[in-house]
């Protein structure tokens, strides 16, 4: 059996046309890479033809033992959709990319040499062109880390980039401690990483805005890790694991 070494992670969730073409540039770009990899594709119970355009991405690939697929019946959440992955992961290396490749996928190879080179979490940390039709999402993640900062009390980089990868003996115990299964999995695997003295590091990434769909409800959802936030922050308090 050969070695696999990066396992890449697709969590997918009511995508939209872009898919079919995004999951054909992403296997472009492993094929490409000289390490051995794998892609995980999930979907999380969409509810258009997400399933469909990926039967169709599969079938347009056949024999590609590298390509493994899993379907949700209900819906379960980006969080632990990402977490399944990790934990169906091969490869000694585990990372997730969004789909809509706001982060390119030209970058998966720096992200893994990063690994490599001794880390044991590499954020795609995005860096804005601003534009007007960005401009909000600018604004928001400047607006959470020091958000983020101010009730943890610790500077995490850009903990919502949908871009992660990590080294998975690592991190595997640290997803035994994460709760929520949701958007703020991202901000609490990064935090509780960093508690658990894990090496991160945020590789510069150009963000890019192709396309205004999203899956995100900017006001809902914000409000969500707004609470969650202090909650967590209440959580480590009483646990004492926060470090000063």
């Amino acid at each position: 059996m050969e070695t696999i070494e990066l396992s890449l992670i697709v969590p997918c969730y009511n995508e939209d046309t872009h898919l079919t073409e995004n999951l054909r540039r992403l296997k472009q770009v492993l094929d490409a890479t000289v390490c051995q990899s794998e892609i995980i594709i999930i979907d999380d119970a969409s509810t258009n033809n997400t399933v469909g355009m990926i039967d169709d991405f599969i079938s347009a690939n056949p024999g590609a033992g590298n390509i493994r697929f899993i379907k949700h019946k209900k819906n379960c959440g980006r969080g632990k959709t990402v977490s399944e992955g990790i934990l169906a992961a091969r490869g000694a290396t585990a990372g997730f990319v969004d789909v809509d490749f706001s982060t390119s996928p030209w970058y998966i190879p720096a992200l893994v040499a990063e690994i490599r080179s001794g880390a044991d979490v590499v954020i795609g940390q995005r860096i804005y062109k601003l534009k007007f039709k960005v401009l909000h999402r600018w604004i928001l993640s400047k607006g959470y880390k020091s958000l983020v900062g101010l009730f943890l009390g610790l500077d995490l980089g850009d903990t919502e980039s949908g871009c992660k990868f990590f080294r998975r003996d690592k991190i595997i115990p640290v997803l035994s401690e994460v709760k929520d299964e949701r958007w703020f999995w991202d901000t609490e695997i990064i935090a509780r990483s960093h508690l658990a003295g894990l090496v991160i590091r945020n590789l510069p990434t150009v963000f890019i805005r192709e396309s205004l769909y999203t899956t995100v409800k900017i006001f809902s959802d914000s409000w969500r890790y707004f609470v969650n936030l202090i909650k967590f922050s209440r959580q480590l308090r009483r646990s004492k694991n926060l470090r000063q």
